[in-house]
């Protein structure tokens, strides 16, 4: 699992957007409107999904479908209405460039 870091406007989405495609996967993204605007600007091979959708559909979708999830940290917020103020992560670090690391979770 690839995990994007990167501060707010450096290109994270772009990122999950080439990692979705190179690996044949679904981008989950917070909301109907992030999907339009990236499917309006962006080449991708599978529509983007709302995060809503993803919950959704998981239990009936093929366990040989692929997803990247966009802002994760939305995405577990999305998750219940109380507060979740952290996560823990194992990892594996390697540079892509001075402002975006692409982690590699242990497994």
């Amino acid at each position: 699992m690839d995990i994007i870091v990167a501060d707010k406007g450096k290109g994270k989405t772009t990122e999950a957007i080439k990692l979705a495609n190179d690996n044949n996967a679904y981008l989950v993204v917070h909301n109907q409107k992030e999907s339009m605007r990236i499917d309006d600007h962006y080449e991708m091979k599978f529509m983007p999904i709302t995060y809503d959708e993803f919950i959704r559909s998981s239990r009936r979708m093929h366990p040989s479908c692929k997803f990247v999830i966009d802002n994760v940290e939305m995405f577990v917020q999305h998750l219940t209405h109380l507060p979740v103020i952290g996560i823990t992560l194992t990892n594996k670090r390697k540079k892509q460039n001075e402002t975006t690391y692409t982690y590699t979770l242990g497994v």
